[in-house]
């Protein structure tokens, strides 16, 4: 006999069984049984997800789309695994203009289902003799055998357990303390371990058979390819009748709502977790005693996934809108038709994902009311801008171009490096560490700034004002500029000085202005426009200036800091007075139909290239623009909520 037999034969006595669970069950008369060892053959029955495939906003409808019912194709149903996705999903693509893959938008790879065999995309196969040959001549692991041979089951205490229980589940042991709560099928208890301790779920053995309570583990599985807030899985047993979840830090929305209304931002976050279950087709156990709001991460938690399935939208809506969120609005201060458009603007108007739950929707008994309230409210309002994308003024000698250092000397008439009489600018400004900029004054009286920094930094500036000059050039403008390279990596911008001052109350843009410059901000990816960015001339004439934080992916915040500062610098929005979402989002629409055009595509290539971007960034870069625009709505929906905040307060 092989020595490995021989220490089997020694260890098989005393070895418990391998991936087994050992519980006691209860009879309905309450005796108690054992109900011996349940192995792999008994696992969880398989459940199978499906997910409708969600397009994006469409670029076909009218440039004005009506915000409440826009008109939208049936969607086809496809088996798949839900999806994280940067929501919305991608505009449909223009013809003649392949759509590029957002970051975050590609599925994730396919999960094999509990008990299958994952699948490998690799050709090879044990018939393959390579492989074969490969595997027989392998040495042997003593270690590794005997570690699969003393592994142990899982251990599970008596229905119901109690404190001070053991729990064993995936070769790691729980102690069990203060229950966290009860129900006829399952109890939930506390466990130490991770940053907030974990919750240990047992559920009842008589309703293992039943998939809403055997597929929990499953279903937490695939909300974590989601995005969706929710209690991480941690372990699962064999059997799937003990979970074992991260324990969410904050208070259920039963706890919050028996203490009063709740807060604004947590009732608009109601719309942002509505948004993300309609965007994927799927619903979940929505009742207050199953969200917990995780104050650190502004964002309501699903802590229990049994009910985590595909659904039309009226489940969705219907479980939010008829629960104590809604139902009585003197302790919930929560209005129905506020809501909806909240969820209408982050799922964007003209989107397909807002016209399914439009038709699932506004005709459901429940949901009727809701639905007129937002048309009548849309009906009351005032019209939204509609905005003229055209060129502002030109230079041919100061034409926003990347040249060579001779040419700049030549165009200029001088060598901006030896001029005499200048003076620092910025100098205490601890944002311009690596930059120095200074103002120029010429012989003849008029007066230049210079900018010296890292190359990538003039090349955004340069690429960011002729994007100004030619589609914004009826809202803003930016003082005109070259740019070259000089030693040590570093580039020079010369440019022409701006009169203007800045606001200190509040933004004084008009709101086609403020429309315009939130299309400009998040589509083209404009960090830090501060107040002293925005320079305001007694003529009228508002000026952009600093592109430096620029080209870089924009996705919807839902958390920040209750800091005005942060507000101060979003001037595209009013501190004074509400913002209304809505105004935004005919221009954003229009926006997105001339961004995806092919001949708007090769401008902005010819731009990128004659600011000095190198051809191998310009394919990711128009990517970014692209993906940066499908998300216009939920990302203005998200400010608009942040900055209202401080326009209730401000305005008394």
């Amino acid at each position: 006999m092989s020595l490995p037999a021989l220490i089997a034969a020694a260890l098989l006595a005393a070895a418990p069984a391998a991936a087994a669970v050992s519980r006691t069950g209860t009879e309905a008369a309450g005796e108690a049984r054992l109900s011996g060892q349940v192995g792999s053959d008994l696992a969880v029955p398989k459940v199978q997800f499906q997910v409708p495939a969600i397009g994006g906003p469409s670029l076909t409808p009218s440039l004005q789309p009506a915000l409440l019912a826009p008109k939208v194709a049936p969607t086809v149903l496809s088996a798949a695994a839900p999806q994280a996705v940067s929501l919305p999903i991608l505009p449909a693509p223009v013809p003649g203009l392949a759509a590029p893959t957002a970051p975050g938008i590609a599925p994730p790879a396919a999960a094999p289902a509990s008990g299958a065999a994952p699948k490998t995309e690799a050709p090879e196969s044990l018939t393959q003799t390579g492989r074969v040959t490969f595997d027989q001549a392998a040495p042997f692991s003593l270690g590794r055998w005997l570690d699969n041979l003393l592994k142990r089951g899982d251990e599970v205490p008596p229905w119901p357990g109690r404190a001070g229980d053991k729990v064993r589940v995936a070769g790691r042991a729980y102690t069990l303390g203060a229950r966290l709560g009860e129900g006829s099928s399952s109890v939930v208890y506390r466990a130490e371990g991770g940053p907030y301790g974990y919750a240990v779920k047992l559920i009842h053995p008589e309703f293992r058979d039943i998939p809403y309570y055997a597929a929990e583990a499953e279903a937490l599985a695939l909300l974590e390819r989601t995005g969706i807030p929710h209690a991480r899985l941690i372990a699962r047993s064999a059997d799937g009748l003990v979970v074992v979840k991260a324990v969410v830090p904050g208070d259920t929305g039963a706890a919050l709502l028996s203490r009063g209304p709740l807060q604004r931002h947590s009732r608009d976050n109601l719309a942002e977790l509505a948004a993300r279950l309609l965007a994927i087709g799927y619903t979940g156990d929505l009742a207050p005693g199953n969200l917990v709001w995780n104050h650190w991460e502004s964002a309501w938690t699903l802590i229990d996934g049994g009910g985590f399935r595909m659904a039309p939208p009226r489940e969705t809506l219907s479980q939010l809108l008829d629960s104590a969120f809604f139902k009585d609005a003197g302790t919930a201060g929560a209005d129905p038709a506020e809501f909806l458009a909240a969820v209408r603007g982050r799922l964007g108007p003209g989107s397909t994902a807002w016209g399914q739950v439009f038709s699932d929707a506004a005709g459901a008994p429940g949901l009727k009311a809701a639905f007129a309230a937002l048309a009548a409210a849309d009906r009351a309002a005032a019209a939204a801008p509609d905005l003229e994308f055209a060129p502002g003024r030109a230079d041919a000698k100061l034409d926003d171009a990347w040249i060579s250092a001779k040419e700049a000397r030549k165009r200029l008439g001088f060598d901006p490096e030896q001029v005499q009489d200048r003076r620092d600018m910025h100098s205490d400004d601890p944002g311009k560490l690596n930059t120095q900029v200074r103002e120029l004054r010429l012989p003849d009286g008029s007066q230049l700034v210079s900018k010296r920094s890292g190359a990538a930094v003039i090349r955004n500036e340069l690429f960011l004002r002729r994007v100004v000059r030619r589609w914004f050039g009826r809202y803003f403008d930016a003082p005109r500029s070259v740019g070259y390279p000089v030693d040590g990596g570093e580039a020079l911008m010369v440019m022409e000085r701006s009169p203007g001052g800045r606001s200190y109350v509040d933004t004084r843009l008009s709101l086609p202005q403020r429309v315009a410059l939130a299309l400009l901000v998040h589509t083209f990816g404009i960090g830090d426009v501060n107040e002293g960015n925005v320079l305001y001339e007694d003529g009228g004439r508002v000026s952009l200036i600093d592109f430096e934080q620029a080209l870089s992916e924009h996705k919807p915040v839902v958390s920040r800091l209750p800091d005005e500062g942060i507000a101060a610098e979003m001037p595209w929005l009013s501190r004074r007075k509400l913002n209304r979402a809505e105004d935004y989002f005919t221009a954003a629409a229009r926006w997105r139909a001339l961004l995806a055009r092919p001949e708007t595509q090769a401008e902005l290539r010819a731009m990128l290239r004659a600011s000095g971007f190198p051809e191998a960034e310009v394919p990711r870069l128009l990517a970014l623009f692209q993906a940066n625009a499908a998300r216009l709505e939920w990302i203005i929906q998200t400010d608009a909520e942040f900055v209202n905040g401080f326009a209730r307060r401000n305005s008394g």
